[in-house]
Order: C-alpha cells, then structure tokens, then sequence
C-alpha cells in the first residue's frame, strides 16, 4: 500500500498486474504460430488422405525422415530495455516471464484508456491497474531512463514492478494537488485521479492509478491514499502518545495556500520529514 504519512516516510515499489484478464502484457505470435491458438506448432497431426484408386508402385510410404527432436520452436528471444533483437515495425514485449517480439503499436508513453489490447509503442509496456484502466508506462533500469516530462519538479520514477517479472516500468508523472483533480494529467475517469506518494528511503513521487471516493476529512484508516478521491490525500495524525487517525485531506504543493482553494479555512503544511514537494490542506484548527 502506498501512502503518504505525515509522521513516517513512508512508500514502496508500486506492483501491476501484467493483465492477462484483458489482453494487456499479452502478445500473439502472428505469423510465427504456425496458424495454431497460442503459438504451439503442432506436429503430431497425422493427414488424412483417401488413397483409394492410386497406384503407389514404388512409392516411398515410410514417414518423413526428418527429425525434429532437440529443434527450438520457441519464437526468438528479444532485449525490452534497451530495445533489440526485433525486425522493423515490431517491438519486444514481456509475455510471462519472458519476451518475444510482437507488431509494434501505436499508444504514446502515458496514454490511458479502457480495458484493451496492448498497442503501446515500442519501448513501454500496457499494464492493466484493474479491469477497467490500462496505460502505457516506459521500460526502465534506472530513474533517469523515464523520460516524460516532469509535473512541479518530479518527473516519473523507476519503481513499478511486475509480478512474475524482473523488469522494472516507470510511474506516468502528473498533478495530485486539489486544484488540479479534475485535470491532472491523468484519465478523465471518475475512480481516476493522481496519487502522490513518499518513497522509501525519502522523496515524493506521482502516478496515474485507481482513487478512491474518499473526500475532505473521510477516513483512510483501511487503505490508505486508495480510500481517497482524486486531489486527496491519506494523512496520518497522532492524536495522543498511543492513538493515531487517518483521514483524506487536500494535496497541495507546500505553503502554496491557494491550492487548497475551496477548502476554506485551510492551511498548506508539509510532511514532518524531508524536503517534500506535496503537502496538504489542514484545518486551522487542526488536522483530527
């Protein structure tokens, strides 16, 4: 769970589903499968053929002489990051724990949409955040290989991982504050919105997922930033030496007032650690 404390910095490496309820992280094998479902050459079939009426003097019946024992009929393995061992129009993709390669598709870095295919562009991988929401997110080793441009100074992360995988994906950058929830940079979907979250080890970073309905002072105790809606936060306050509340409040870019506009009476605070780039809008009377 990703959250974004006031009291700990907290955080970890987002995790996605590779989709395979819907398609996304799937490729087909086009023209490598043999014209069989899944790609598995089938060369146990025997043909029928009626041989009724032919004179078959001196015709050679035993079977082919070929042997195909030891032969790979794997399709070829490719490199996701950097990007090689595929011909012209395709791209390498993950399938499983492996790669192969696929016909390359045309969703820039970023680009979200419903359930689907995947028809990401060379160099990034469609990921499915549930049943209804997929996006394009870049392959990357390190921070610097996410190469979309930075929202408020933070730019994409090399955090998100895959189950069953190894290869790494970079976060979609984007705007959490409360000002901006109707147009952060992420799909205009109700259960949409822009999360910011600490990392481990300290920092802040943003990421287009699932929201929840979560409003001005809701609870969150049970999951976090994902019991919020879009331009809010999950905010840990200890109340005493032994008691602890959770509620969603305003993001907000610190001591920028006027990003908690709407919420009247409200502050901009930061986080008790770090340099952070994202606060939130308290109550002046406090944020229990």
């Amino acid at each position: 769970m990703r959250s974004f404390g006031v009291f700990a910095i907290l955080g970890a490496a987002v995790v996605v589903a590779l989709g395979t309820n819907h398609g996304c992280a799937k490729a087909g094998l086009g023209n490598r499968d043999g014209g069989t479902v899944g790609g598995d050459v089938d060369l146990s079939a025997e043909p029928m053929v009626d041989l009724a009426g032919y004179d078959l003097t001196g015709v050679d019946l035993r079977p082919d002489p070929r042997d195909l024992l030891g032969a790979d009929l794997k399709p070829p393995i490719c490199t996701v990051f950097p990007q090689s061992g595929c011909n012209a129009g395709e791209k390498c993709t993950l399938v499983g724990s492996g790669s192969m390669c696929a016909t390359d598709g045309s969703k820039a870095v970023g680009a979200q949409w419903g359930p689907s295919t995947d028809d990401c562009v060379k160099g990034s991988l469609c990921t499915a955040e549930n049943n209804s929401f997929s996006e394009c997110r870049a392959f990357c080793a390190v921070d610097n290989d996410c190469a979309q441009a930075p929202v408020n100074g933070i730019g994409g992360k090399c955090i998100v991982t895959l189950q069953g995988n190894a290869q790494k994906l970079c976060t979609v950058p984007c705007d959490p504050t409360y000002v901006k929830r109707t147009s952060s940079g992420c799909a205009s979907a109700t259960n949409i919105g822009c999360e910011a979250f600490g990392l481990t080890g300290g920092g802040q970073a943003t990421d287009c997922t699932i929201r929840g309905t979560g409003g001005d002072g809701a609870d969150c105790a049970t999951n976090g930033n994902a019991d919020c809606a879009p331009g809010f936060t999950c905010v840990s306050v200890m109340v005493s030496a032994s008691s602890t509340v959770k509620k969603c409040r305003g993001v907000c870019r610190v001591n920028t007032v006027s990003d908690c506009s709407g919420l009247s009476g409200y502050l901009c605070l930061a986080p008790s650690s770090g340099t952070p780039t994202y606060g939130f809008c308290c109550p002046t009377g406090g944020c229990q």
